[in-house]
């Protein structure tokens, strides 16, 4: 009797708008606030008071409640939710700003990250359970199944994986879903922004990493996208990294922090050389390239859009930029060494702002009088003489009969009087065509006399 083949249950899929999904932008946010009101001494956080905001510890507070709730629901989710929601539990191995919090947090910023390493696990787990349920479902429909009789103590049961196996299967798996475009994760971000890469890096951050300011590690110099942006005077990279609101500090993150920006800047720009910059300073940049000289007005510029956009998690970095400015401005670096087989760098130029498109005309007001094409078409008289006559030949528009303004019509000759029957008095709708009818008059009259 050839085996019977196992049924899967029906799952439902995974809704959009899943409750872990929802909570995740909460948390992303409230690691960031975090991380922006941080400042480290000799690697020890402090808080700075503020009447006006909250506190390091309130914040700190409301990071680990909304971390908690996280890692419950990730520990609820079942094997196939894990699967559907996968693209959005592997960036949660960037978070707790566990390393941008200079292991102040300890085993507390590791608990996400613990709980989504755990519920990959259970995936893979998963995937292996499924690869061999469907090899045995097709021997058996083969004739090559295992022999019913067999003893439950025959029976495989699941192997699990070490810490050093888990680690490596995550690690695959995290490059499979980067390689395919689906996530990025804050170690791409470093080598785009170190090399001056602008348009990779662009296209990384397009797909919203967890976070932009976790720093790397000992390969990278304990440094962050940002800090060797700047370091490297790749403007168009700073400009990118600024958009996605990175956080800036001068110092890096080892163990003791050692100034980095602002030593670096200067290093670039040639101020060391010939002469030994301070120690712990790196100016990272490709092997593969030959050493440049990065312009002062580029370093100049990327201090300018810092003081203007960039968030500072400590204040003495903005006197720290000051300073620096104000050398560069100030005093001239040492001239290069011809044969020294250094690139030098042309200054940077921003571009030109867009051209401002032209205002639309705007009409100029026509007064009343020039309302129509005829003589005084808003008086009584021009009305009547143009529902009676129209127009006629007589209308002209030259502005130098009798003083009259320019555009305004004008008559060749007396316009006719309509007076009423008994009266001898002309009609009028407005005393300015009563004054112009009594002038006609007297004209008139005089004519008569001087006859």
């Amino acid at each position: 009797m050839a085996g019977k083949k196992k049924k899967k249950k029906q799952q439902r899929p995974v809704p959009a708008d899943h409750a872990l999904v929802k909570l995740l932008p909460s948390l992303k946010e409230a690691e960031r606030k975090v991380r922006a009101k941080f400042e480290s001494v000799s690697g020890f956080q402090i808080s700075r008071p503020r009447e006006d905001e909250e506190t390091f510890g309130e914040l700190m507070e409301k990071l680990q409640a909304i971390e908690e709730q996280v890692v419950q629901m990730i520990d609820g989710l079942s094997q196939f939710e894990v699967g559907e929601l996968v693209t959005w539990i592997i960036p949660l191995l960037d978070a707790g700003s566990v390393d941008f919090l200079a292991g102040t947090r300890r085993q507390e910023g590791l608990q996400v990250r613990t709980a989504a390493r755990k519920a990959l696990c259970r995936r893979d787990s998963w995937d292996d359970e499924e690869e061999e349920e469907e090899h045995s479902d097709g021997s058996s429909e083969n004739g090559s199944s295992r022999s019913q009789d067999a003893s439950p103590s025959t029976a495989k049961e699941p192997k699990k994986m070490t810490e050093k196996e888990s680690q490596y299967t995550i690690g695959h798996l995290v490059a499979a879903y980067a390689d395919a475009g689906l996530i990025v994760m804050r170690s791409q971000l470093w080598g785009p922004a170190r090399d001056g890469d602008h348009l990779a890096l662009t296209a990384l951050l397009a797909l919203d990493p967890w976070t932009v300011d976790e720093p790397g590690r000992v390969g990278e110099g304990f440094t962050s996208a940002l800090q060797v942006a700047c370091a490297g005077g790749h403007v168009e990279c700073v400009e990118v990294l600024l958009k996605h609101r990175a956080i800036f500090r001068d110092k890096d993150w080892q163990s003791t922090p050692r100034p980095f920006v602002c030593a670096s800047m200067l290093t670039g720009a040639g101020y060391y050389d010939g002469g030994k910059p301070p120690g712990g300073i790196l100016h990272f940049q490709s092997s593969s390239l030959p050493k440049r000289r990065v312009a002062r007005e580029t370093y100049v510029y990327i201090i300018d859009r810092l003081l203007e956009e960039a968030t500072f998690c400590e204040p003495g970095d903005r006197e720290m930029l000051c300073n620096t400015r104000f050398a560069m401005l100030n005093v001239d670096p040492p001239p290069l060494v011809e044969g020294s087989g250094t690139l030098v760098c042309p200054p940077y130029t921003p571009p030109l702002p867009p051209p401002v498109p032209d205002a639309p005309r705007v009409a100029a007001a026509t007064p009343r009088y020039m309302a129509g094409t005829g003589a005084h078409v808003g008086s009584a008289v021009g009305s009547a003489l143009l529902q009676r006559n129209g127009p006629g030949p007589n209308v002209t528009s030259s502005p130098t009969v009798l003083g009259a303004a320019p555009g305004m019509p004008t008559f060749d000759k007396p316009p006719v009087v309509i007076a009423n029957k008994g009266s001898g008095k002309v009609s009028s709708a407005t005393p300015r065509d009563k004054a112009a009818s009594r002038g006609v008059a007297s004209g008139l009259n005089g004519l008569l006399i001087a006859r």
